[in-house]
Order: structure tokens, then sequence, then C-alpha cells
């Protein structure tokens, strides 16, 4: 069990940020996917290896016209930097409704795309776990007392960092669908690789 330190309690995770991007239009659903999968190997939320990106489920349903539908659920835990007791969570899940695949034609050139909607929805959260010895008795006033004495500012240090990230990403996302349109070749044509959203 946590302990209550004026609105924050420890041992508990708390949302920081949630957003939603939605977007129907033509988009390369392969490329903003490595894109997104990009963004969190940079920020060092799971390694490069295949085997342990946290993807939970990756669900895709076939309609009888070839359009599909998908649910992909990650799921990400890390430490933060520097610290040993603070945690950030982040939960992204993507639905996609009706994909199909669609081809443009830009400068006399034809791509290969997709159209359809793609919503992602994204939520962080911060923990900081307690020793068991710190949340009891004499202890918890203690940590009560540091609470006042400059953990506070250490928290809100951490939740400013992890809301900053989250912003980055949803600004990343929605540059991204800026870039991706009918009238410009350069998202047909861009090759995801190590760093781009960073």
């Amino acid at each position: 069990m946590g302990i209550k330190l004026g609105s924050f309690e420890t041992d508990k995770w708390i949302k920081v940020i949630s957003f939603k991007v939605k977007e129907k239009s033509l988009y390369n659903l392969d490329t903003l996917y490595e894109l997104l999968r990009e963004w969190f190997i940079d920020h060092e939320y799971c390694p490069r290896d295949d085997e342990e990106f946290p993807e939970i489920l990756y669900k895709e349903e076939v309609a009888q016209d070839g359009a599909k539908n998908h649910f992909i659920w990650w799921r990400f835990e890390k430490q933060a930097k520097g610290v040993s007791d603070i945690f950030y969570k982040i939960d992204v899940t993507f639905l996609t409704i009706r994909i199909q695949k669609a081809e443009v034609v830009v400068n006399g050139k034809k791509y290969k795309t997709n159209k359809g909607e793609c919503e992602i929805n994204i939520t962080a959260k911060i923990k900081m776990k307690t020793p068991k010895q710190l949340q009891k008795g004499i202890f918890a006033l203690i940590l009560k007392w540091l609470w006042q004495k400059g953990l506070k500012e250490k928290i809100r240090m951490h939740f400013n960092e992890l809301h900053n990230e989250l912003y980055e990403l949803q600004n990343a996302i929605k540059e991204y669908y800026q870039l991706n349109s009918y009238k410009t070749a350069k998202y047909l044509e861009f090759e995801p690789k190590r760093g781009y959203l960073k």
C-alpha cells in the first residue's frame, strides 16, 4: 500500500498525460508503425530485438472486399534515468478501420500506399516505488518529511520530463500526417531509420 504525499501516492501509477490522434486519409500504415516503434527504441523504452518488443496484441480482421481492421497494443515500462525508485509506463493502442491498398501518382511516378482510418490512443503514467521498510511507522513519517524537503520537486521534475516526451511523440505523429499528402512524394519515398523522430 502506498503512502499519501499530498495529492501524490507512492507505489501507485499516476496518469501524466493521455491523448488521441485520429486520421482518415491516405497514409502508409507500415511506415507509421515503424516510425513509432523507432521512437520508443530511441527513447530507450525497449531494445531493438523484436522478441523483446512489448507488443502484447496484434489482431487483424479482413473483410470480404479485402479491407482490414487492426487492433494493436504496445505496453512500455522503464526506470527513469538517474534514479532507482521512479518508473514510467506508456500504453499505446492502435485501431485501424477499413485499411485498403491504394496508389497515388506524384510527378509522374506511381506509389503504393494505404487509405482508411487510423486512431492512436496513448496514455503515460508515473510511479515512485518505496522500500517496504519505509511504508510503516516512523519511516513513513520520515518519507513525508523528505517529501517536503525535496522529494516533491524530484517527482515534479520526472512528471514534467515524461509529459514533455509524450508531447514530442504527439507532435511527431501529427508531423507524419502533415507530410502524408498526395501533393508530395516526400513521405512516400521515406525510409524509416534510427533517430528520425528523436
